[in-house]
């Protein structure tokens, strides 16, 4: 996934340098390190200082939620009588062993992925080979297939699956900065705390399709209750309006036709995903169906691909892997 947001970078350099690829994949790779490192010096502070606060001043605001005192202070914020407010502080307290449990699963899960970000450290090594040598794989595999037909369908197909996870991943790159932007400007401009750090979490989440969106709303929503913020009706203004531009703006505009997935398919699938394999699962659920769709697609041309054969056996390969491949990538009757 990483090789893939660099490719085109690498391309462009590989132009410029006349051919080398090696050259253009170290530019790519020094113009990205100094991109990070501009990124850390100018903005990467600030996130820091706003985590660690957030941090320590966790425990004492989830406290306020188990013992019911946070039912007194957004009451009073709200115009709730104390009736209201002694029901909700009971009701609180009554389940403050359950509030704790949830908590705790929460930081035990984020330790868990912090404990695995050294990982992270294989991401740009391995990306570096598949940038160099991604096109000899190919023909490597390709040549394990015998008959010109099937090679030819083959390499049709690895075409359509590059060129939707390439789609998929770059689109969810924007929508990550694009997030970043968004929800650190907002929360800036209405003083809410921890803006920084809020929206470089919406930020990364935005690259986890629907439920990354949801977690951030609920997430912000939620520190809006903890912290007293009483302004938390804009919040929620810019939350819905914020949703409508990603996903009837920005997402056709990126995405354009390249997954051509339903809506509904793509909840049903994030959802299985998260169930089957986690944080991962829920990425790689939609380019997984995405990837799906066109493997059932190109294997049901496969008949007419090889009446094309018949009619034109004239034809050279790249002429029939053109038509084919246009004709794979026509929208479904």
């Amino acid at each position: 996934m990483f090789a893939y947001l660099l490719d085109p970078l690498v391309a462009r350099f590989q132009n410029g340098l006349r051919g080398s690829r090696g050259f253009a994949i170290a530019a790519t790779y020094l113009l990205l390190g100094v991109a990070i490192a501009a990124f850390g010096i100018t903005i990467g502070p600030r996130i820091f200082r706003e985590a660690e606060r957030l941090g320590r001043e966790l425990p004492e605001l989830m406290e306020n939620v188990g013992s019911g005192q946070i039912a007194q202070q957004f009451g009073s914020q709200r115009g709730w009588d104390d009736k209201t407010q002694l029901q909700v502080q009971q009701f609180l307290s009554g389940h403050r062993d359950e509030i704790t449990q949830y908590a705790q699963i929460v930081a035990n899960r984020a330790a868990g992925l912090a404990g695995n970000l050294m990982w992270l450290l294989l991401i740009p090594i391995l990306a570096a080979f598949l940038l160099k040598d991604h096109s000899h794989f190919a023909d490597v595999f390709l040549q394990l297939i015998d008959g010109n037909q099937q090679r030819l369908f083959f390499r049709s197909l690895l075409n359509d699956l590059d060129a939707m996870l390439a789609t998929f991943i770059r689109a969810q790159l924007s929508f990550a900065a694009l997030g970043l932007v968004a929800y650190t400007s907002f929360l800036l401009l209405a003083q809410f705390p921890y803006a920084f750090a809020l929206g470089a979490i919406a930020g990364l989440l935005e690259f986890i399709p629907f439920v990354g969106p949801l977690v951030t709303a609920l997430l912000i929503l939620g520190m809006a209750v903890l912290t007293g913020y009483t302004h938390w009706l804009v919040v929620l203004v810019f939350l819905i309006l914020w949703r409508g531009i990603q996903d009837y703006v920005t997402s056709p505009y990126l995405m354009g036709r390249g997954l051509k997935l339903h809506p509904f398919a793509v909840i049903c699938g994030v959802l299985a995903g998260g169930e089957i394999a986690g944080l991962v699962g829920l990425f790689l659920s939609v380019p997984l169906m995405a990837g799906l769709r066109i493997i059932w697609k190109a294997w049901r041309l496969q008949p007419a691909r090889h009446e094309i054969s018949r009619a034109r056996p004239r034809s050279s390969g790249w002429t029939v892997k053109a038509q084919t491949h246009s004709e794979a990538t026509q929208p479904p009757r």
